[in-house]
């Protein structure tokens, strides 16, 4: 089944703004938009999603776990099975996650391909506890 072109995605801007001129919600096209669907997978826990109970990553619970290199590598796997599973717009080249003892989180680096394209995206997102 053909998913789209590269020029045909879109999405609404998460930061919920309005375009200066139409006055229109933003919205993210193009590679932008593909960026902000790996990083809104990544966030979201199983069973967040209404009708799609299964989606998500789920790596949020780990930020509960002591901050290691082995749960840094359970993470990672845990990422690609996620990008593999649903979003097949990426082939994943690598995933770096890096603990961030300080901070008490860890820093993700994500490396994936656009199917349609060549085009390499590098791509980093956070995962640290909150303050509140």
């Amino acid at each position: 089944m053909p998913i789209g072109t590269v020029d045909s995605y879109s999405d609404l801007d998460m930061d919920i703004g309005f375009h200066p001129i139409s006055k229109d919600i933003r919205k993210k096209t193009k590679e932008s938009s593909i960026k902000q669907a790996v990083r809104n997978l990544l966030l979201t826990s199983p069973g967040e999603r209404m009708f799609n109970a299964e989606w998500g990553c789920g790596i949020r619970a780990f930020l509960f776990e002591p901050i290691s290199d082995t749960i840094a590598s359970e993470i990672k796997d845990m990422i690609i099975t996620s990008l593999n599973n649903y979003e097949p717009r990426v082939e994943v080249i690598d995933v770096v996650v890096l603990p961030m003892t300080g901070d008490d989180g860890y820093e993700i680096g994500l490396y994936y391909k656009l199917r349609e394209t060549t085009t390499v995206i590098s791509q980093t997102v956070t995962l640290a506890e909150r303050v509140r």
